[in-house]
Formats: structure tokens, sequence, C-alpha cells
């Protein structure tokens, strides 16, 4: 069972259709990337899952519950959380702390020092205060 599925989501924008009839299945425990073009529908996708805007049509099932239409505080209360894309990193800081600039107590995140350094370890980033 997928721990997200999209089916038939729909939306438009005054006549423009963004979104017509999109599929998605994201397994549990899986990395997942959606890609396309600019103009794709790929944020107005995420807006809808993430219920910034609401879909017109279609089902919105995350662990198992429809969440189409939820409001974004509510559909992050169930455990479904977003973040923005930065297009530019900010240049003073460090790579590591760059990727460190996610909002506190997120589910699933962990900002330990042992969590830290597992990373550091991991990924081969050579952290310096």
């Amino acid at each position: 069972m997928a721990l997200l599925e999209v089916s038939g989501v729909e939306r438009a924008f005054y006549g423009v259709h963004a979104l017509q009839g999109a599929d998605l299945k994201v397994e549990a425990g899986r990395i997942t990337g959606l890609i396309g073009p600019n103009g794709a529908g790929k944020t107005t996708l995420f807006n809808c899952i993430t219920g910034v805007i609401p879909p017109d049509r279609g089902r919105i099932v995350f662990d198992g519950r429809d969440i189409a239409g939820l409001r974004p505080d509510q559909i992050t209360r169930l455990g479904l959380v977003r973040t923005f894309q930065i297009a530019r990193g900010l240049p003073r800081l460090s790579v590591l702390d760059n990727l460190m600039l996610y909002g506190a107590d997120q589910p699933g995140e962990d900002r330990s020092e042992e969590h830290t350094s597992e990373l550091q370890s991991r990924f081969g980033i050579s952290y310096a205060v």
C-alpha cells in the first residue's frame, strides 16, 4: 500500500488547466522524485497535496486517510510536512548550515549532535565551528 496516493487530481485557474488527472504513488520508505519542465504543474500538485490550494477533483490519500481539502495545518498534524526550495543558498553559511535551515521540531527531524555527526560521516561533510 502506498503511503501517499494521488489519483485523478485536477486543478484549473480561471479556465487554464494546471492539472488534468494527475496520478502519483509514493511508497513508504522510498525516495520518490517528481520532475518536469516549467509549467508542468509540479508546484500546483504539491500545493494540492499539502492543502495550500484544494483540488477541483480527485483523491489525495495519505497514510490511508483522504486529505483532499484539508487545511495545511491539519495535513501537517497528520505527519505530511512540506519544505520549500531555497533556490540559492546563503553564501556566508557552510553547506551543512544551509541544510540545517529547516523548521525546528518537524516530524522525523533529529538535530542532535550525534545525528549531525552521523550525517557528516555518512556524506563526507567536514564541518568546523
